[in-house]
């Protein structure tokens, strides 16, 4: 699968910018077939219209920034432990940048929540990408120029790639990603699922921090805390009903809240027995 071979990663292409603008378009449409057997008539037409113009304005950006030879491109990277692919991804410098393709004139939220919730899970969730700039592109491939920017994400048509990946080039200087190190399966750990967790947990004795998962949900978590305590002391029962996007953390809080040590603090004496511990229930709907 691309330039260099990387036995464990999940992508379809992976290579520097020069190999990629100078590699036949058909002969990564293969690559990317290769990876991805089952792909459907409608994926394919969706590689044609999407691998050349980005090899038009990755050649653009090698053109005019020397740096560009130790950029890399990745297509159909497929986050590890999910199903979801990001169309490309470029490692620019010390910077990433998401590319989704639709082949549309205008976009659509959806396809804007696409492009923003891939950005976020590798903010959150990868290794490499936990303290660099990750932006987001949603790119309509029959469209032109800027089309302005949308909850973060830029919408843009095929030929302001290039100037979009100048701009994110010249944020601050750090370190420059290298793609064995992106494309490493173990630096992204996404949260597990209520099922998966309870696994884990039970298995290995205790639930794996994920990049800043556990500082982002710290808040819930103690408020959540501050409910058990005030309805031991009242000898009551709560509701809580707890909301978010999918990977955002409301299972790490749930299963932190039910295997948290405070609970045993709150236990009540019973007559002839020992005591209980007071019962957190999860339900995941």
């Amino acid at each position: 699968m691309g330039e260099s071979k990387y036995p464990e990663a999940e992508h379809g292409w992976s290579s520097t910018f020069p190999t990629f603008r100078e590699t036949p378009a058909p002969y990564i449409r293969d690559s990317l077939l290769a990876f991805l057997r089952e792909s459907s008539a409608q994926q394919l037409n969706a590689w044609d219209e999407s691998i050349g113009p980005l090899q038009t304005e990755v050649g653009e950006v090698l053109t005019r920034d020397p740096r560009a030879r130790e950029y890399s491109a990745i297509l159909e990277y497929q986050l590890p432990l999910e199903h979801r692919r990001p169309d490309a991804i470029l490692l620019i410098g010390g910077a990433i940048l998401v590319l989704e393709f639709k082949g549309k004139r205008t976009p659509e939220l959806a396809d804007i929540d696409q492009a923003s919730a891939y950005a976020r899970d590798l903010r959150a969730y990868h290794r490499e990408c936990a303290d660099r700039p990750v932006s987001a592109a949603l790119v309509l491939t029959r469209a032109t120029g800027r089309l302005g920017e949308t909850a973060g994400v830029s919408v843009v048509g095929p030929d302001a790639i290039d100037s979009l990946a100048e701009e994110v080039g010249k944020g601050p200087h750090l370190r420059p990603i290298t793609r064995a190190a992106f494309l490493d399966p173990a630096a992204y750990r996404p949260l597990p699922s209520l099922v998966a967790a309870a696994r884990e947990l039970m298995e290995s004795g205790s639930l794996r921090r994920i990049e800043r998962a556990d500082a982002a949900t710290r808040p819930t978590l103690d408020y959540l805390a501050d409910v058990a305590r005030e309805a031991a002391r009242t000898l009551t029962r709560h509701l809580v009903l707890l909301s978010g996007l999918p990977g955002t953390g409301k299972t790490l809080v749930g299963l932190q809240l039910a295997h948290a040590r405070f609970l045993d603090d709150l236990s009540i004496e019973r007559i002839g027995g020992k005591p209980t511990t007071p019962a957190v229930y999860l339900s995941g709907n």
